[in-house]
């Protein structure tokens, strides 16, 4: 009887290590639940619209000394612009800016 108990107990230990290996004790979301909070989080996004103004380049322009020459008071974190600039610009990398080209600058209040 006591090793029938004994080995109950290994079995149970050994099921419930593989189950929770194998599934994880918290639940990561779905493919589907990802998805859903992604798009209620671009949403979020389209809700808040940014102000902002288009501005042509000018030799020697990036993406700071614009920002602060638009936002002299308020210019928020640099991680914030970079982010902004990407939502209103999104094919163009603030990295990659070109010299007479027009592009959309936040503007903070």
């Amino acid at each position: 009887m006591k090793h029938l108990v004994i080995t109950g107990i290994i079995i149970l230990l050994v099921w419930t290590s593989y189950t929770d290996l194998t599934s994880g004790t918290l639940s990561t979301p779905s493919t589907a639940e990802a998805e859903s909070q992604q798009s209620s989080a671009k949403e979020t996004v389209k809700e808040q619209k940014l102000m902002y103004k288009t501005v042509q380049l000018t030799p020697g322009d990036t993406l700071l000394s614009i920002s602060e020459n638009l936002n002299p008071a308020t210019i928020p974190s640099i991680e914030r612009v970079i982010q902004d600039f990407k939502k209103l610009n999104p094919d163009v990398s603030p990295t990659k800016l070109k010299p007479g080209q027009q592009y959309n600058f936040p503007i903070y209040k």
